[in-house]
């Protein structure tokens, strides 16, 4: 019967607990890097609610579901074990915000986010027009910021204020610090083969490039961004500028120069 007993566990399938520490942690990280797939189109983004005055199209829940959700609801011991991972291994983590434009309409969508963490490697912001033409306009404006840019601001202040879900008013009782902010440029697949569009493409980076420099500049991202990268592909080649974040103080300047856009109504500046 002992010999039975030996043989049958010999044939034993491993579980995720009896594999070495090592093992389960590569695992885990695999998890917490695995992204979900962005709406197709902003038709395909399912529930969304708007707030204030910002034609910012929030999804529903505004809670972003973490890549660990799943297998912190096993046992203790794994949910001890993915929480020590994402405190450890925050130098190699990444997080991925989809962001849909459609004329002034935006469409905020979380892609990827490990879980609870103070330190974030890489930030992804993957900004997709669609209907570029009739767009492009909300990107340029004459005597300040264009239009677009009230909404990308206030989820960037969104973010750092309170983390990752869209709406809850107490700040963070610890910052979160992104090392490198990326964020890329690109047009509707169906829309990107047009030379009208491919101009178009290029005014909007230049116009985003030019604003994202002017936030930095100002003290907007101190402390928050180190170093912020901006990407787009246009005419099968990669373009891309690096802009870096000043060791300044928030600026006084920034309040007026963004009152073009609007009120600010729930948007803290000086968190």
């Amino acid at each position: 019967m002992s010999y039975i007993r030996q043989a049958r566990s010999s044939f034993d399938k491993p579980t995720l607990l009896t594999l070495p520490r090592e093992i389960r942690d590569l695992i885990y990280i695999s998890v917490l890097q695995s992204p979900n797939d962005p709406p197709s189109s902003p038709q395909s983004t399912g529930p969304r609610i708007t707030k204030h005055y910002h034609r910012i199209q929030y999804p529903v829940p505004s809670r972003p579901q973490n890549a660990s959700a799943g297998l912190v609801g096993c046992n203790r011991q794994i949910r001890s074990e993915i929480r020590e991972v994402i405190q450890r291994k925050a130098a190699i983590l990444d997080c991925k915000l989809d962001f849909m434009i459609r004329d002034l309409d935006v469409w905020p969508t979380w892609v990827l986010f490990p879980g609870p963490t103070k330190r974030i490697r890489k930030w992804d912001v993957n900004i997709r027009v669609f209907d570029a033409a009739e767009s492009a306009d909300q990107f340029c404006g004459s005597s300040g910021p264009a239009l677009l840019f009230a909404p990308l601001l206030k989820l960037l202040n969104e973010f750092f204020h309170h983390g990752p879900q869209f709406f809850y008013k107490e700040p963070l009782n610890a910052a979160i610090h992104v090392d490198t902010l990326y964020v890329t440029i690109s047009l509707d697949k169906s829309e990107a083969d047009s030379p009208w569009d491919l101009l178009v493409q290029k005014r909007i980076f230049a116009n985003v490039s030019t604003e994202l420099s002017d936030i930095a500049s100002k003290g907007a991202l101190t402390g928050k961004v180190d170093t912020i990268r901006l990407f787009t592909c246009m005419d099968g080649r990669e373009v891309c500028k690096e802009i870096e974040v000043g060791n300044v103080e928030l600026s006084q300047e920034l309040a007026s120069y963004w009152a073009s856009c609007g009120p600010w109504d729930s948007f803290p500046l000086e968190c």
